[in-house]
């Protein structure tokens, strides 16, 4: 187990200065090749606290350009918001869409699923913040598409409050098996890398990292490195708790 001194998304309750430990729990990517209308994340054991937040990517390639909806397994349907999306691919219908849901309930069997109109390939990623109280967005969500050789940064986020979780999701898509990576040439350093699928079986390719930026006024920006280059976007948000019920000081993320 690692610990970094990181302040994230804790909610005070009357524990200011005491440190506590908050984890990224279920992380996964899955994917569909062929004529799909719609992907799941793989079933996990997710918090039943209700105190959680979960954090979807969706890539696909539908026939015609189509958001995906999502839905999942806990009656969480209502509180799943778009933070973003963006066309992977111009003059073509490919999306990476970019999702959180606050304050959500698991349990175990969890699943989340991204269904659109028309068929196309697909993968969906997932990745769970446990314990981590109310959040609301930060900064604006944005993204940014590259057609050019890798790598591909992000949009840079600068922080309106310290301990504030930046986001970053990543897709491609390539008929190549995929060797990711973040933090490459161009970035800010400093993410971690939460979940990513790098399969020639899915053709939509990706990553999800994150930082918790300890201060307020802070750029940060990740950059992806990849092998084999096609069209690819980037995308980045920020979650903050509200200013009334900032995270105590000195508390660690735990990573497992």
């Amino acid at each position: 187990m690692k610990k970094f001194a990181l302040g994230i998304l804790l909610l005070a309750a009357g524990l200011v200065g005491q440190a506590r430990s908050q984890s990224v729990g279920c992380a996964n990517w899955n994917g569909n090749a062929g004529a799909v209308t719609t992907v799941s994340s793989t079933s996990c054991t997710t918090s039943s606290a209700g105190t959680s937040t979960f954090v979807l990517v969706v890539i696909n390639a539908p026939a015609a350009t189509s958001v995906p909806t999502i839905t999942d397994t806990f009656g969480n349907n209502a509180k799943w918001t778009l933070a973003q999306s963006i066309n992977t691919y111009p003059g073509q219908p490919r999306t990476l869409a970019l999702y959180y849901c606050n304050l959500c309930t698991g349990g175990s069997g969890y699943t989340a699923t991204a269904t659109w109109t028309g068929t196309g390939d697909a993968s969906i990623g997932f990745v769970e913040f446990q314990s981590a109280g109310t959040l609301t967005l930060g900064v604006a969500p944005t993204g940014v598409t590259d057609t050019a050789a890798s790598p591909i940064v992000a949009p840079s986020i600068t922080t309106t409050q310290a301990n504030q979780l930046v986001i970053n999701a990543f897709g491609t898509y390539s008929s190549n098996t995929q060797t990711l990576a973040n933090n490459a040439t161009g970035g800010s350093g400093g993410f971690t890398a939460a979940v990513s699928q790098q399969s020639v079986n899915t053709y939509q390719n990706g990553m999800i990292s994150y930082q918790i930026v300890t201060s307020s006024g802070t750029a940060v920006k990740d950059a992806y490195s990849y092998s084999t280059f096609d069209y690819t976007a980037a995308l980045a948000m920020s979650l903050k708790t509200p200013a009334t019920n900032a995270p105590p000081a000195g508390v660690f993320v735990t990573l497992p």
